[in-house]
């Protein structure tokens, strides 16, 4: 009797296989959005959120994205830019520390998400 992995493909880990990748890609993230921002700042930055949506391709092709939910709704997801963010840093064990602030703009006061990455970039 043969063993039952011989007629199957073993299948490894995005994770495990595509480590300085995703390393690479977590570090340009962090390059668009800074160790420390606002969620307000990211939903109104037009040029970050391009960044971010520039790297879709290969954040596809290095993550197991099939369960994020930038990716998951056939909707459109609002906020998908930070919904992008947070997958990664999740999928990368980074902790983050979030408050909810309001922040004063002109004369109208914003509810938004302050955000604290605790990670030193890999060079």
């Amino acid at each position: 009797m043969g063993d039952i992995t011989d007629n199957k493909k073993i299948i490894k880990k995005k994770y495990k296989i595509y480590k300085n990748e995703r390393t690479d890609i977590l570090n340009k993230i962090i390059n668009i959005i800074g160790l420390h921002f606002f969620s307000h700042e990211l939903d109104t930055n037009k040029e970050k959120q391009e960044k971010i949506y520039a790297l879709e391709e290969d954040i596809k092709k290095y993550f197991s994205v099939g369960n994020w939910p930038a990716y998951k709704s056939k909707s459109i997801v609002e906020k998908r830019a930070i919904s992008i963010v947070r997958s990664i840093l999740k999928d990368m064990d980074i902790d983050v520390e979030s408050k909810n602030k309001r922040l004063k703009e002109d004369r109208w006061q914003i509810m938004t998400t302050e955000y604290t990455i605790k990670y030193e970039k890999v060079v």
